[in-house]
């Protein structure tokens, strides 16, 4: 046995098990379509490296989406004889589970079953009646890591997947009835009722009206929350960093050694590192909603208003992912089974305002807005006005697209509807440290060349003093960045944006953080001040027009500047038309919707 393969039904907790027994920390949420591709990791036991593979969730073998091709279609080709199936069982959904393993036995592969989630059902179910009807061993402890790679590496545990409902034939009204008399069998309790307070929860979440209402609360609190609750932990990084430049200048006697450290290093690593608790505070705060049960809720709800766009509510959580980044929530578009929708869903999900724009609206924001209050406001508005947006361009697709009948297939909404659960602020903890770290390691090595290369820029070419005959830091103007500046300024004349912001905004192609630490590099080089304070004084003293900075606000809600996105669409569609059809429509609607919001902010002032 070198190869174990982890399948079941979506949210059953797969992955879960995946990370006990690999020492991973893949994404655990509680609602299907999380798990998107197949993930491999080994585990130890005496000695032997054995192969686990967590797959995307199935309810049968006649697959819909394309997340459940993938797990299809590798089991189809794996070895019986050095590959067993671990079979995890959802002991809060039965039904769904025995469906599925009735169907696996086809495969004619060993397995094992692993019944999870018995925090909820641990009272509810004979272990020994279950393993001696349905002929397999079935375990039930798996939190205990070392008993569990113990059992799950004893080649003797599995066994061939026998005919447990008794019948011959496919028929499905025949198998669910099997089915139900068998829980019926093992069930200790015979009937488990909904508590008056999921009751109540699922009428506050799944009407449409009070839903509505809810959901907007919920997004609108989630958005507030990230903004006030983060304020003071930057305001300490921020100090930190100023104290770390005052050091190093009063430490070091060459200046362009000092500028170097304090100007390019500190402040380039100073300029992502103090968005960093923003960034773990939106997935914190997503995790909650995630393990509350609330997302599935969401999606019944935003499935009907959705639907008027030519989207449905599945697209919910890859668009709602999309707010932490649109790469995975492109991919996550794969749990669509509907060609058009998953298509639609691609491609409006670069809309949704993803974390790496947090800093760049942070910034001017914090510049503009005066009151913590009204930049909280200001802040919400922007993610609503990206969500807006996109809803819209959907709908003209989608009149485009009915005219293709290879896109004309129609679609319906089926989502199981977990119970809701008190979210784990552990595991939200453990979430929010995991998706810091990735923004430090991804983004932070992009963002720190790039900080350096603009430092260069904007210190080079030295000059000769012609009193002291010393070579100096050039004047700005006169410096690399000056210059290359001078010939990207007509780009973005029409917002009357200076020559530091176009370079800044051609430099975020790489990253959107980008934008500001090139922005920060130069500042600090020329003002030697913070970013948001200069900022703040141009605006006072006239040299900085209120409207540029709201139109470039609204030009990075819509702008599609993030390289990496764009390749993962041209992997999932496998066509380079739509990323670069994506990237063309996407710079049209920021450039000329940041030229409009130019146009009104200076009309109505």
């Amino acid at each position: 046995m070198k190869n174990l393969i982890l399948i079941g039904n979506p949210n059953s907790g797969k992955s879960r098990i995946f990370n006990i027994l690999s020492g991973l920390r893949v994404k655990v949420a509680n609602y299907p379509g999380v798990t998107v591709e197949r993930r491999t990791g080994l585990f130890n036991v005496r000695g032997q490296n054995i192969e686990v593979t967590d797959t995307p969730g199935i309810y049968s073998l006649n697959a819909l989406g394309e997340d459940e091709v993938i797990t299809l279609e590798y089991i189809k080709v794996q070895n019986r004889d050095v590959t067993k199936l671990i079979f995890v069982l959802d002991g809060t959904n039965l039904t769904k589970g025995l469906f599925l393993l009735d169907e696996i036995r086809a495969l004619d592969f060993d397995c094992v079953v692993l019944l999870s989630l018995t925090d909820a059902s641990n009272r509810s179910i004979y272990d020994e009646i279950l393993s001696r009807r349905l002929g397999l061993n079935v375990y039930r402890n798996y939190i205990d890591k070392d008993q569990l790679k113990a059992y799950l590496s004893n080649e003797e545990n599995y066994r061939k997947i026998p005919n447990f409902l008794k019948q011959q034939g496919t028929d499905d009204s025949l198998r669910f009835k099997s089915i139900r008399s068998l829980i019926d069998e093992v069930s200790a309790i015979k009937q488990i009722n909904l508590s008056k307070v999921q009751e109540s929860l699922n009428f506050i979440t799944l009407n449409r009206y009070v839903g509505g209402i809810t959901f907007v609360a919920v997004m609108f609190s989630f958005f507030q929350s990230v903004f006030f609750l983060a304020e003071y932990p930057m305001e300490l990084i921020e100090n930190l960093i100023e104290k770390l430049q005052l050091f190093v200048s009063s430490y070091t006697t060459y200046p362009i050694l000092t500028s170097f450290i304090g100007d390019g290093l500190i402040a380039g690593v100073g300029s992502f590192v103090v968005f960093l608790p923003q960034i773990m505070l939106l997935f914190f705060f997503l995790t909650l909603l995630e393990d509350s049960g609330y997302l599935s809720r969401a999606c019944h709800v935003i499935d009907y208003p959705l639907r008027r766009v030519g989207l449905q509510g599945r697209s919910f959580i890859p668009l709602l992912s999309s707010f932490a980044c649109a790469i995975p929530g492109i991919m996550s578009a794969r749990s669509i089974g509907n060609r058009k929708d998953r298509l639609l869903t691609i491609l409006v999900a670069p809309f949704m305002s993803c974390s790496a724009r947090l800093p760049v609206y942070t910034v001017l924001i914090g510049a503009l807005v005066p009151t913590t209050f009204y930049r909280s406001i200001s802040l919400t508005a922007l993610y609503f006005l990206g969500i807006v947006g996109g809803l819209i361009v959907s709908f003209a697709l989608n009149l485009l697209f009915r005219r293709h009948k290879s896109l004309a297939e129609a679609s319906f909404l089926a989502l199981e509807l977990p119970q809701f659960r008190i979210p784990s602020l552990i595991n939200a903890y453990y979430q929010s440290i995991e998706r810091g770290k990735v923004f430090l390691r991804d983004a932070g090595g992009i963002i720190l060349i790039c900080s350096l290369l603009m430092w260069f820029l904007v210190s080079f070419p030295m000059i000769t003093d012609a009193q002291t005959q010393i070579a100096v830091t050039p004047m700005i103007k006169d410096s690399y960045a000056g210059r290359l500046g001078a010939i990207l300024q007509p780009l973005f004349a029409p917002l009357q944006l200076s020559w530091e912001f176009s370079i800044a905004i051609i430099a975020s192609f790489a990253a959107r953080e980008v934008f500001v630490s090139s922005l920060s590099t130069i500042v600090s080089v020329a003002h030697e001040s913070s970013l948001t304070d200069t900022l703040r004084s141009q605006l006072e003293l006239g040299t900085l027009n209120g409207g540029s900075i709201v139109g470039l606000l609204v030009f990075y809600v819509f702008s599609a500047q993030c390289m990496s996105t764009l390749a993962i669409i041209k992997r999932e569609t496998n066509s380079y038309f739509w990323p670069i059809a994506q990237f063309v429509l996407m710079t049209i609607i920021a450039y000329g919707g940041g030229y409009v919001a130019y146009l009104l902010f200076n009309t109505l002032r």
